[in-house]
């Protein structure tokens, strides 16, 4: 049996909680995950195989890392000294959080990802909206990668967790996380890590030059806003986090506008996610 995940509260600048029977992480800087899943599957054993990501980002985070820092990530996949994964992490992968995606890959952490709200993302790494990124290891098969709009333009009609028309192109991401478009419900146990930078709920501020938080009241009525089919944003990612192993948030308060912004950000995030209990 494997240690508390809590045990992950000693650390700087990491918090942990157990909210709707699961664990959640909450952090600063989103490479900071790498720590969590790393801790979850060789400290608390709760991730024994790669897991689909979902990450709501605002960007991809997909920028491929130096072949040196991939080899030195290899060296952790099969477990290793907690101390010296801490250093590798801080110091080797990218200070600007773009580069740890592909980390985790390497690290045999994740498998496929699905990356809400950076569909239309400006000067991301991945130009299309489905990718293929080859595994490190010869012995691996492929991750495959999609980029999807907001969730609540991708449960309508023609989005892609919805459109039926589209099967043959969509049906790969619809099994990645278990969903069944008609029924509009989870059917396969599949494994799956809710990841959420909170920069993905904010927006340039009127000079241009920083960023705010989307108003409370604007994000939560979003989120509750039924689709066509009468299934909200918010029902869609409750049933997202119940089927999943681990909840991940990083404030990133740098790209939400500060300390404050980001904060508004976790607030709004708790109140659809955990009725308000998170704080």
């Amino acid at each position: 049996m494997g240690r508390s995940m809590k045990e992950l509260n000693f650390r700087t600048n990491i918090q942990c909680f157990e909210m709707a029977q699961k664990p959640v992480v909450l952090y600063e800087d989103h490479r900071s995950i790498l720590f969590a899943l790393w801790h979850a599957k060789w400290v608390a054993e709760l991730l024994t195989k790669p897991h689909t990501l979902v990450t709501f980002d605002l960007h991809d985070d997909l920028r491929t890392p130096s072949s040196d820092v991939r080899k030195k990530a290899l060296n952790f996949r099969n477990g290793g000294d907690e101390r010296e994964f801490y250093s590798f992490v801080e110091w080797e992968v990218g200070a600007l959080d773009d580069d740890w995606v592909i980390i985790a890959m390497d690290l045999g952490l994740v498998g496929d990802v699905i990356n809400v709200g950076a569909g239309d993302e400006e000067g991301g790494n991945l130009a299309d909206p489905f990718v293929s990124i080859p595994d490190i290891s010869e012995t691996e098969t492929s991750h495959r990668v999609w980029k999807l709009d907001h969730l609540w333009n991708a449960l309508a009609a023609r989005g892609a967790l919805r459109d039926i028309a589209r099967r043959d192109t969509l049906e790969p991401l619809w099994k990645t996380i278990g969903w069944d478009p008609e029924k509009l419900i989870f059917e396969n146990n599949v494994s799956i890590i809710l990841d959420f930078d909170l920069d993905c709920f904010s927006i340039k501020g009127p000079d241009d030059c920083c960023r705010i938080a989307w108003p409370p009241e604007i994000m939560i009525d979003l989120f509750e806003r039924e689709s066509d089919c009468g299934l909200s944003s918010t029902q869609f990612i409750r049933r997202l986090r119940d089927e999943s192993t681990i909840v991940t948030i990083a404030k990133e308060s740098p790209y939400c506008g500060g300390t404050w912004q980001s904060e508004v950000i976790l607030d709004t995030l708790s109140r659809i996610l955990f009725d308000d209990r998170l704080r």
